[in-house]
């Protein structure tokens, strides 16, 4: 009898270590789709961003084209100017005013193109600083990032640019695969707003006051997962009073 309860008690300690494997499995799987998402949605803002940026640039270079076919129009202009001064003499005083008058229109287009030209240079090399600016720091974030969601059971969806969104799980008791969420707008430079949180927390606005005193980000991101799930022990202690 012994012998048979041992080999139950193996029996049991095996299905365990089956169910525990299969979630963990489970768990790398979701990872490895959110993580696809994560990069899929980077992917798609970053095009988006090309494309505009590579909109303005096409729109600057017509300018600069027309600016410099207007000049060279002006150049005909002129030629013809002093055709016609060596054809009439008579008219030397008004076609002498006629050239001055070009040669200041050629000079301020001429101005305006190189002032357009330099414009161009300039927002290119702006461009090209912030696609490299974007690009260390999503190296930089990187290893956080997947800390963050290795101990926390936290993924990070980007809403918009300079919008994210923070989804934790395995808060809530009666539903482990619940999340619980908060989106913070950081566009203003060094100031983190907060957009929504769910679901509300009483404090959150000091927390994230105390965000933008300390810039401890992850310190932020323990005391939310805390504050969601003493929000979730709360409601789990209300069903149990109702239960009675």
């Amino acid at each position: 009898m012994e012998s048979i309860a041992r080999l139950n008690a193996l029996s049991d300690d095996f299905d365990t270590m089956r169910a525990t494997h299969s979630a963990f499995v489970e768990a790398c799987e979701e990872w490895a789709h959110e993580r696809k998402e994560i990069l899929a949605a980077s992917r798609a803002a970053h095009a988006a961003r090309l494309r505009r940026e590579r909109a303005e640039a096409a729109s600057l270079l017509a300018q600069t084209n027309a600016l410099t076919a207007k000049a060279a129009e002006m150049d005909r202009m002129q030629s013809d100017a002093d055709h016609t001064v060596v054809a009439a003499r008579t008219d030397n005083e008004t076609l002498d005013g006629k050239r001055v008058a070009l040669d200041t229109e050629k000079a301020a287009l001429a101005l305006s193109v190189r002032n357009l030209e330099n414009e161009l240079e300039t927002r290119k090399n702006r461009l090209a600083e912030k696609r490299s600016a974007r690009q260390q720091l999503i190296a930089r974030i990187a290893p956080e990032a997947q800390f963050f969601a290795d101990k926390l059971a936290m993924r990070i969806v980007t809403v918009t640019t300079n919008v994210l969104k923070f989804l934790f799980t395995h808060i809530d008791s009666r539903n482990w695969d619940r999340e619980h969420s908060f989106i913070l707008d950081v566009s203003a430079g060094r100031v983190y707003k907060l957009m929504d949180c769910s679901p509300k927390l009483p404090h959150v606005d000091t927390m994230v006051s105390k965000l933008n005193d300390t810039r401890d980000f992850y310190m932020f991101l323990k005391e939310m997962r805390m504050a969601f799930s003493e929000d979730s022990k709360r409601e789990v202690e209300q069903d149990k009073e109702k239960g009675k």
